[in-house]
């Protein structure tokens, strides 16, 4: 879509507000444009998971969800789940050490993250976490 406006407020990442997501007309200064991509981004070499139950087995042991691991791939844990839309998950954060945003092959290093996380979940809460696992999501904020 094309806006026309005499000021704007972008809140967005700077490195997310250039080409060839949003172009600028009249174009920007190279100065600025180099000062947007070396602007380090609040989570981008981070990447989020979050896996989905039938049900939510860990509260069934007494447990919170919540955890923190250095065993990794993944280091901090949360419950995440939506009770009255009966959607149970585990959200669990990587950092930069695991995550490879500029990895050439995204499919594979996706593919060995789910089963590392997979494993990971079921040491940190048990065989339920694989038996009744449904999916598994993963964002990597600095492939944006």
């Amino acid at each position: 879509a094309l806006l026309r406006a005499r000021a704007v407020i972008v809140a967005v990442p700077p490195r997310v507000a250039l080409p060839p997501l949003v172009e600028w007309e009249p174009k920007m200064a190279r100065a600025s444009v180099r000062a947007m991509v070396g602007t380090p981004t609040w989570m981008a070499e981070s990447s989020k998971v979050v896996a989905t139950f039938s049900r939510p087995f860990w509260r069934d042991a007494g447990l919170s969800g919540e955890g923190q691991s250095r065993a990794g791939p993944l280091h901090q844990f949360y419950d995440a789940s939506e009770d009255g839309r009966d959607i149970f998950a585990l959200c669990a954060f990587m950092y930069a050490d695991e995550a490879t945003p500029d990895g050439s092959d995204h499919d594979a290093e996706d593919r060995e993250l789910r089963r590392g996380a997979v494993a990971q979940l079921v040491r940190m809460f048990g065989a339920d976490a694989e038996a009744l696992l449904l999916d598994v999501v993963i964002h990597r904020w600095g492939r944006e």
